[in-house]
């Protein structure tokens, strides 16, 4: 999010170091600043420059510490291991009920997000304005979600900033009558959380 920000504003290294954080936490951090590259085509080396110093100076302080190597086998080595495999017997079926089950969920996120996206994308809003870089943003949350076929409900978790961004937008922006259907489906989660606080005090 405060990629996209400072993206809007022109700040191309500052992007590059949001994204460069991000990957010192999570490896999907590296995909941020190619999602932005059509907002900083004019300082897409500051944006690279930007990435790369926090990476570098945590590389400088593992290596110092005899750390690097480690670093390599828990972060990378380990974690291509855990992706490239899954426990489920029968991981494409269990994604798609467990996807479903999260599209149910936010069904008034998801319609209004999806209309305000295809919007934004046939007007062609998405180079100059802010909503435009997160176009691909549920895409690429998507993939970061599905790898290694297991499907935790967490894992999509991260599409949640990109989704609610795109269908306040969109409750604003909808008609009278559609917006009213939408904000309807708003009672699924809201039975559904119910009924597990009811549950859960059983």
């Amino acid at each position: 999010m405060a990629a996209v920000w400072l993206a809007v504003r022109g700040r191309a290294f500052l992007v590059g170091r949001a994204g460069g954080n991000c990957f010192l936490d999570q490896q999907q951090g590296a995909v941020c600043p190619g999602r932005l590259r059509a907002l900083v085509l004019s300082a897409n080396c500051a944006a690279s420059l930007g990435f790369v110093v926090p990476n570098a100076i945590a590389a400088a302080w593992l290596a110092a510490r005899g750390a690097l190597l480690p670093y390599f086998d828990q972060v990378w080595r380990w974690g291509f291991l855990y992706a490239g495999s899954t426990f489920l017997e029968h991981p494409l079926r269990t994604g798609a009920a467990r996807h479903g089950r999260v599209v149910g969920f936010h069904a008034a996120l998801m319609i209004a997000a999806f209309w305000w996206f295809a919007r934004v994308r046939r007007t062609k809003l998405n180079r100059s304005t802010c909503a435009g870089g997160w176009l691909h943003g549920p895409r690429l949350s998507f993939v970061a979600a599905i790898v290694g076929w297991r499907f935790f409900p967490r894992y999509f978790f991260q599409l949640l900033p990109v989704t609610v961004i795109g269908a306040s937008r969109g409750m604003v922006r909808l008609k009278r009558r559609p917006r009213l259907a939408v904000l309807a489906l708003l009672l699924i989660p809201l039975v559904r959380s119910v009924r597990a606080m009811c549950l859960s005090k059983r």
